[in-house]
């Protein structure tokens, strides 16, 4: 049976090599992952809100996505990053920071984490023209 700890190790050792920095946010990708993964139990989550959280952890596992990992290695999950935290971010706004971080399990402020890695990949999905390709990709937009 497949458990939600699984993909969390798997992410973990798939970019363990790679530093938590300001701008290298990958790092994070594992417990967006797992905050995901957990909101799905959140009893307040509506029903279009539940098809983008099940949207964004669909195109974290999925293995062809726009920036595939078999070709660009840990750099390619800067998609999958900006997937995770775009919709986290909807989330916060919709439903506040307070009900959203009462579930987060990673290291720092779950607001300044989120924000700070929404931005980093945003800019490069962007700088790579494939933001609006995602995000329709997805179903998001």
């Amino acid at each position: 049976m497949w458990e939600r700890s699984h993909y969390y190790q798997f992410l973990k050792t798939e970019l363990g090599s790679v530093n938590c920095t300001q701008s290298e946010v990958l790092c994070h990708l594992p417990d967006f992952y797992m905050l995901l993964a957990d909101l799905l139990n959140m009893i307040q989550l509506d029903r279009e809100d539940r098809a983008y959280v099940c949207a964004a952890l669909g195109y974290l596992i999925a293995p062809a996505d726009w920036i595939p990992e078999l070709i660009h290695g840990s750099a390619g999950y800067i998609d999958d990053l900006f997937v995770a935290v775009y919709v986290i971010d909807r989330l916060v706004a919709k439903y506040g920071i307070g009900n959203i971080e009462s579930l987060w399990e990673g290291e720092g402020r779950l607001e300044e984490t989120y924000s700070n890695c929404l931005k980093v990949s945003h800019e490069k999905v962007e700088n790579l023209g494939l933001t609006d390709k995602i995000l329709k990709y997805v179903g998001l937009i």
